[in-house]
């Protein structure tokens, strides 16, 4: 999303997929919204957490009807940024389960919490012969 003044422009609308069961459920949020933290703030309020599948924007000044661009790593960044979870013990929210944040997010942690695969697994160097 380079190149953009804010995070969802006026002319764009937030779109959400909430499933549950088998049935999809949209909501629409129309922009602006300067940051993925302030598209965030406006789902959750203070205390209500959503739990989205899919995240995606799409521009309403063209006729066209598409799915949208993905921005659901944006926005499971800006999560993982405001609530700072336990990787391994916490629940997050659907949209940001098996996201690329997340991952990275899990890398730093264990390495701030004194994570070492070196120390804890150890090396193994073979040659070849």
């Amino acid at each position: 999303m380079a190149d953009r003044t804010n995070f969802i422009e006026a002319h764009e609308i937030l779109m959400l997929a909430e499933k549950i069961g088998v049935t999809v459920y949209p909501t629409v949020m129309r922009g602006p919204f300067k940051t993925a933290m302030d598209a965030l703030e406006a789902l959750t309020g203070e205390d209500k957490e959503v739990s989205f599948a899919r995240i995606s924007f799409t521009d309403i000044s063209t006729s066209q009807v598409t799915e949208g661009d993905d921005v659901s790593e944006d926005m499971a960044a800006a999560w993982l940024n405001k609530h700072e979870p336990d990787p391994e013990n916490d629940d997050v929210p659907a949209y940001v389960e098996d996201t690329e944040a997340l991952e990275a997010y899990a890398e730093e942690w264990h390495i701030e919490s004194g994570f070492n695969p070196i120390r804890e697994y150890g090396t193994y160097n073979a040659t070849a012969l």
